[in-house]
């Protein structure tokens, strides 16, 4: 039976902060990890310092190898034209 662990984030370092929690839960180092997905463990500190310059394509990446998924959830009364803001 698997758990699932929800996280909802709304800034960019809450979602550097669950990178580093996922990253350390599987004994990875930023090395290791960085590996995974093609690129230096220089470039996953800086990742984790500030995520807010990293593409979605690198982000999927990531999830993708430390076996998490990014949801979007739309709240009721929410306008799918309303502009989001950082």
């Amino acid at each position: 039976m698997s758990t699932k662990t929800a996280f909802r984030l709304h800034s960019a370092n809450q979602f550097a902060l669950c990178l580093r929690a996922l990253r350390r839960s599987q004994g990875l180092t930023q090395r290791e990890l960085g590996q995974r997905i093609g690129v230096t463990g220089a470039r996953i500190s800086e990742i984790e310092k500030d995520p807010g310059g990293v593409g979605l394509n690198q982000i999927l990446k990531l999830l993708h190898v430390l076996g998490a998924r990014a949801v979007i959830e739309l709240h009721e009364g929410s306008s799918t034209s309303e502009t989001v803001s950082g």
